[in-house]
């Protein structure tokens, strides 16, 4: 199945982060109210499955959310549909380990249609 949602802004430069822990690590903080994380790609590149989870943070409830939760095999990749809102300080995080690396794609909302969408 596959979703199509129409946002307006720009996309800013790729967030990656290579884990070294199998603990909860930040991978991106928002700097600003405007800021939607569109997709996530989740790369194993370990010798053996492991289970991984994407948690969103809302800062101002001290709150977190898994949002994505699945095993990922050895050598591969998933990509991950994860458009959710940020506001300044909310926080992606992952849980994984080593050699799991995070890849997001974050768009900073300034078009008209921010309103629509909660902005």
């Amino acid at each position: 199945m596959s979703v199509s949602i129409l946002l307006s802004g720009g996309l800013t430069k790729p967030v990656y982060k290579k884990l070294t822990t199998t603990s909860q690590t930040d991978v991106y903080t928002a700097t600003q109210s405007q800021e939607r994380v569109v997709s996530a790609q989740v790369v194993n590149d370990s010798g053996g499955a492991v289970t991984c989870k994407l948690v969103y943070t809302d800062t101002a409830n001290a709150t977190d959310v898994i949002y994505w939760e699945a095993s990922v095999a050895a050598n591969s990749a998933v990509t991950v549909d994860f458009p959710i809102r940020l506001r300044e300080a909310d926080k992606i995080k992952a849980i994984g380990n080593n050699n799991v690396n995070i890849l997001l794609a974050v768009l900073i909302d300034n078009g008209a249609l921010g309103a629509f969408f909660g902005g």
